[in-house]
């Protein structure tokens, strides 16, 4: 029963159910039986919560939920870099937005690989898979698979074809200084290692 003297109108009052269905019992959830959940639905070979830090497992976790939705073919399934899992992040958040799911990611902690920040969000996403998998049949290692050979696809054809530089633009880059390297996570061999069974 609403009570007359909630100021939320009905709308925020089904977005405050679903946070709260979300929250309850969503941290109960143990590393183990996050990973074999994960290995066993989409036959991965992950070994570490710390793995999923990319954010591309999390991606296809709600293209399982909403095919369709989720714009797989622009998921770096093999992203070492932290701009990588940024953009990765960025594509799952967009989705939340689309379905108007309120959850914040906290993109630059989940980046950093720490076991605790990755494990938590793993555990919502564990109870949001619950709550809204219809049970509908899903290939996981045939839109993976697809979606890899998509993006290879994409970024050779931007080394083939690239954006030709202008010459101000090219006197401009050689005067930068030329030192600055992407940090790479220290989890990044292991990531990569458990997409290439598929």
């Amino acid at each position: 029963m609403i009570s007359r003297t909630c100021r939320f109108t009905p709308c925020c009052l089904c977005l405050c159910h679903l946070w709260s269905s979300l929250q309850e019992g969503a941290y109960f959830v143990g590393r183990k039986e996050l990973l074999s959940w994960l290995n066993q639905l989409f036959q991965l070979n992950l070994s570490k919560v710390e793995e999923a830090c990319s954010g591309a497992v999390h991606c296809q976790i709600m293209d399982c939920i909403y095919p369709g939705h989720v714009p797989l073919h622009k998921v770096n399934f093999n992203a070492k870099f932290d701009y990588e899992y940024i953009k990765n992040y960025k594509i799952l958040q967009a989705l939340f937005n689309k379905m108007h799911i309120p959850k914040v990611i906290e993109i630059n902690k989940l980046c950093k690989g720490k076991y605790q920040d990755n494990l938590e969000f793993l555990q919502w996403m564990k109870r949001y898979y619950d709550l809204h998998y219809q049970g509908q049949d899903y290939d996981a290692v045939g839109r993976r698979k697809l979606a890899m050979n998509s993006h290879w696809n994409k970024s050779r054809s931007k080394i083939q074809n690239p954006t030709p530089m202008t010459s101000r633009s090219t006197k401009k880059s050689s005067q930068t200084n030329h030192h600055f390297e992407p940090r790479m996570s220290t989890l990044s061999s292991s990531t990569t290692n458990t997409f290439a069974t598929i």
